[in-house]
């Protein structure tokens, strides 16, 4: 079953994200007090979490629809 992030129950405010094959996933670790990155690791869609903050780049079919070339998912640290 798939459900909504707390505040996003509305369809209104969701986005729809589509995968393939060729999806780049990466871990983006990040410094709080520098902001700026420590380190990056490739990794896969399992790793995109219920509350993840991502970055999505790919295409836009329209407000509500992407398809993703890569998705980097960032952890603060």
């Amino acid at each position: 079953m798939t459900q909504a992030a707390p505040g996003a129950e509305s369809d209104e405010n969701n986005v729809q994200v589509t995968y393939t094959d060729n999806t780049v996933f990466q871990i983006v670790n990040l410094s709080i007090s520098s902001q700026k990155e420590i380190s990056r690791e490739d990794t896969d869609k399992e790793s995109v979490k219920k509350q993840s903050q991502v970055c999505v780049f790919g295409s836009c079919q329209d407000a509500a629809h992407w398809t993703a070339d890569k998705i980097l998912i960032l952890r603060w640290q």
